[in-house]
């Protein structure tokens, strides 16, 4: 963050808050499913209210190792961790705000326990990850500042998972199952398990409704 400071010229408190910001408040909404060929599909977006704004600093980015694409995620300029990415022929990883705790939790989580930050676990675990398996593991036990969903693709059938986190430890593992007829998970913000608030209910499409 201290590199980044010096080239853009700013501030190094800009980019640190920068990078905490998720953990005071975000939202998205990220899906996982599967085809009737057992192809994995996943896909999110970040639900801000200042698309234009994120428009004109998101990068994609490849990360290289021994000459070869190690990982890669999307990402804003000055943002170190990572909220969508992908360990080519292995796994897909995005990450949702959970509405859950406070941020003065966060904090105590972030300045006495040394959790790790929400997104750098997603870098960590797709730069060490040798597999699906190993990627859910390591999302679903390592300590984070903040209470999170972590949504996973995986490159066979069935390899699709919605990781439901407390801070400490998992609160919940959402696996496809489509035999039961679960081909598809839809996570936004709110536990699955519960009803999302009436004001924020992004689950289930609605009528558009017309302003007189």
């Amino acid at each position: 963050m201290r590199g980044i400071a010096k080239t853009l010229e700013i501030d190094v408190g800009y980019i640190l808050a920068t990078n905490l910001a998720y953990e005071a408040t975000a939202y998205c909404t990220s899906i996982v499913a599967q085809d009737t060929k057992g192809n994995i599909y996943h896909g999110r977006n970040l639900d801000y209210a200042f698309p234009e704004i994120l428009r004109n600093i998101t990068v994609d980015l490849d990360f290289i190792q021994n000459g070869k694409i190690a990982y890669t995620g999307t990402t804003f300029l000055g943002y170190v961790g990572l909220w969508t990415g992908q360990s080519p022929y292995k796994f897909t990883v995005s990450g949702d705000e959970r509405a859950k705790g406070k941020w003065w939790e966060n904090a105590i989580s972030a300045l006495f326990k040394r959790s790790s930050p929400v997104s750098w676990l997603i870098r960590d675990v797709l730069n060490n990850a040798r597999d699906f398996e190993e990627a859910a593991l390591l999302l679903s036990k390592t300590p984070i500042i903040a209470d999170t969903y972590y949504i996973m693709g995986g490159t066979k059938a069935r390899e699709g998972l919605v990781i439901t986190r407390n801070r400490d430890g998992p609160a919940d593992l959402w696996p496809l199952d489509p035999q039961r007829g679960e081909w598809f998970h839809v996570e936004t913000n709110y536990d699955h398990w519960t009803t999302p608030p009436p004001y924020d209910d992004r689950r289930y499409e609605t009528e558009p409704q017309n302003n007189q």
